[in-house]
């Protein structure tokens, strides 16, 4: 800064003489030195303000695909985990379960996309006898991640009831919100 200010006095004191007496010279004549200078400081500024807001865009995108990963994770990976626990006594339901899980995470990131699951029965395969939501620890974040927070950020809601003995309901609403009771 110090150093535009002394090259913008120097350029008025040599200048000066040009512009003579004439005020319309000198108004013009620090009117082109202060757009000089505005330049040479605003350049920089600009572009470092420019690089924030791309850096910010990669960062959003780059949480966005670590967030689609984890949701496909925890959609598949986990879910034949849990199938497989259920398998143990049954190396080939294991083996199967496995090649299975294999072969839709390779064409998952190979950008293919893949439907898992014969019908939508088997897709489904919970026969819990429910939970007590109020003792989920928060550390176990599949409800409130996976299906809450996924259906929100897809533009609708999703509400999770159940208690011990009595199963659990899943009701997912993607689209404009639910009309008023009296207004069915």
């Amino acid at each position: 800064m110090l150093l535009i200010g002394w090259s913008a006095v120097l350029a008025i004191s040599m200048a000066g003489p040009y512009a003579g007496s004439n005020p319309l010279g000198q108004v013009l004549l620090l009117v082109l030195v202060a757009g000089a200078a505005a330049v040479v400081i605003g350049t920089p500024l600009l572009i470092a303000s420019l690089t924030r807001v791309d850096r910010e865009q990669t960062q959003d995108a780059h949480d966005d695909v670590r967030q689609r990963f984890a949701a496909h994770l925890h959609d598949s990976v986990l879910q034949t985990l849990a199938l497989v626990q259920r398998q143990a006594h049954d190396p080939a339901a294991v083996a199967r379960l496995a090649r299975r899980q294999e072969h839709a995470l390779r064409a998952w990131m190979a950008g293919e996309t893949e439907l898992v699951g014969d019908t939508l029965g088997a897709a489904l395969r919970d026969d819990g006898a429910g939970f007590d939501l109020a003792t989920v620890p928060a550390e176990r974040r599949g409800i409130r991640d996976a299906i809450v927070g996924r259906m929100a950020a897809a533009g609708g809601s999703a509400t999770v009831e159940s208690a011990p003995g009595e199963g659990t309901e899943v009701a997912l609403r993607l689209g404009p919100a639910e009309p008023a009771a009296g207004a069915r």
